[in-house]
């Protein structure tokens, strides 16, 4: 259903044909909601999840941050925000379709009917593409001297991610990830 619920979320049980939701038998107010969207399923793809999901305050003073201060010393270019969704945008399209390897979605060989990787050379350029792949920084704070905890590097990702998660989405009573036989309350 479209219909509001509490705290202004939306309630659906599809988006965009790739993500769906069994809210049979169940109270709306307790279905899988999102705050401040409509059930206009046109946009709603893994990518636009992503990208709602993703902590945008963490992305600016870590991600881009970092990643600047590491392109400026080997003397590259600075990453915008654009690019890095163009980026990783990218990645999204390359690791569905796995039969290929990054570098053919660049290539200007001619697609046939048994080699056909999308063409990804007029979003952003190899070389551009390569330098954020061997510069992107997860996070711009230094590491403690005595850390010996080596997902030190993703937890305060981990928890932002976390805490955007529970400001914009309310998941139901139960969830169950696709093909997976296990539930979670």
């Amino acid at each position: 259903g479209d219909s509001v619920v509490d705290k202004g979320y939306k309630q659906w049980e599809t988006f965009g044909g790739e993500i769906s939701f069994d809210n049979s038998s169940m109270n709306p107010k307790v279905g899988a909601r999102m705050i401040g969207h409509d059930n206009d399923t046109e946009y709603l793809t893994p990518f636009f999840f992503l990208k709602a999901f993703f902590p945008l305050t963490y992305l600016k003073e870590h991600i881009i941050a970092g990643t600047n201060r590491e392109l400026s010393e080997y003397g590259k270019k600075e990453m915008t925000p654009g690019e890095f969704w163009r980026w990783k945008g990218l990645w999204v399209l390359m690791t569905s379709q796995p039969a290929y390897e990054y570098r053919e979605f660049f290539s200007m060989r001619e697609r046939t009917k048994y080699w056909n990787p999308s063409f990804v050379g007029d979003i952003m350029s190899r070389n551009r593409f390569e330098e954020i792949n061997q510069h992107l920084i997860l996070r711009s704070d230094e590491a403690p001297t005595d850390y010996r905890d080596k997902f030190w590097w993703i937890h305060k990702l981990i928890d932002e991610w976390n805490k955007n998660m529970e400001v914009k989405f309310s998941p139901s009573w139960i969830v169950c990830v696709d093909e997976s036989m296990v539930v979670f309350l």
